[in-house]
């Protein structure tokens, strides 16, 4: 693995650096997911479309993970423990970490899994669509511990070309995606969820919110509250967002332009924080030192070849 020093040297002088851009641009491509089982064990997923790339370390120092030979662009990774990784990625890839080698669990899709959640070793669900790559049609993978298994939507959205991930709210797994596409777990299958929004719905996290938040929104973001089985609007921002993470009274998103703001959800209030950079943040997460991490790149360009950005700063206070 190639060790990587990162940080060390930017905050040099600094007395308060608030977030740092860590990579600058990083040329092993966008980064796109951010997870850690641990404040000192951090992984970061992405790649070029044809090279899948795995940063693992701390905010100090990260090395890159070997993967399997051919493993394309890796678009998530979560995880219960550090022995216990899953990265999804372009064309059906789905990759299990056990803490010495890697497990190949990739389904022969054209379709790119978009967002996977680990609710244990033996409960695992994945989702994803179409891309720019190949696909066309949404799809929702389960592991059982044994095998993986294709699971049907809800016959209302079978027409989404796209789910894009899948979170737990604590008793159910809920499923967001293109078109204000959303549905959650029943014993019956999976049933459709309201949500009266016709743009996509990029993200869902529950963190320590006291009820799930799902992001969204192209060119202006939008963020939704769980209520029962529906989603309901909270507050509109002036950027797309992509990722999100909840807290109590409130949720930290990230989208577009290097768009960062807290969100008070008693009243809906936006409050922008300052960031280094002005790339598409992709994905945010907060370590349990509550340093938080924000990645993306140039992922709204044309060009094939994509870079990365990482920036990494305390957790803001709350207004």
């Amino acid at each position: 693995m190639k060790r990587i020093v990162i940080l060390s040297a930017v905050l040099i002088g600094c007395t308060d650096p608030g977030f740092v851009d860590v990579l600058g641009e990083a040329p092993e491509g966008a980064l796109l997911s951010v997870w850690g089982p641990s404040a000192e064990d951090v992984w970061i997923a992405g790649g070029q479309p044809e090279a899948g790339v795995l940063f693992r370390g701390s905010e100090s120092t990260f090395e890159t993970m070997t993967l399997p030979a051919d493993t394309p662009m890796l678009n998530w990774v979560h995880g219960t423990a550090a022995n216990d990784v899953w990265v999804g990625g372009l064309s059906g890839t789905m990759l299990h970490w056990d803490g010495a080698g890697w497990t190949d669990h990739s389904e022969p899709v054209e379709e790119a899994i978009w967002g996977l959640y680990a609710r244990g070793p033996e409960d695992v669900w994945f989702v994803g669509g179409e891309s720019r790559w190949g696909g066309e049609t949404a799809r929702v993978f389960h592991y059982d511990g044994l095998s993986m298994q294709s699971v049907e939507l809800p016959t209302e959205l079978g027409d989404v070309p796209n789910m894009f991930k899948v979170h737990d709210d604590s008793s159910r797994m809920w499923f967001v995606g293109a078109g204000g596409a959303a549905a959650f777990e029943t014993e019956e299958g999976l049933r459709p969820a309201a949500t009266g929004f016709s743009g996509d719905l990029v993200t869902a996290n529950l963190g320590t919110a006291e009820t799930l938040i799902v992001v969204g929104g192209r060119g202006t973001g939008n963020v939704f509250e769980q209520e029962g089985e529906r989603l309901t609007e909270l507050t509109a921002t002036p950027a797309g967002l992509n990722g999100v993470v909840g807290l109590p009274g409130h949720a930290l998103v990230v989208g577009e332009s290097g768009f960062m703001a807290m969100v008070d959800r008693s009243d809906g209030t936006v409050t922008p924080i300052e960031v280094p950079v002005r790339d598409i943040l992709h994905a945010v997460w907060i370590a349990p030192d509550d340093t938080v991490y924000s990645v993306g790149g140039n992922l709204g360009t044309a060009d094939p070849t994509f870079h990365g950005t990482l920036i990494v700063g305390p957790l803001p206070e709350t207004p």
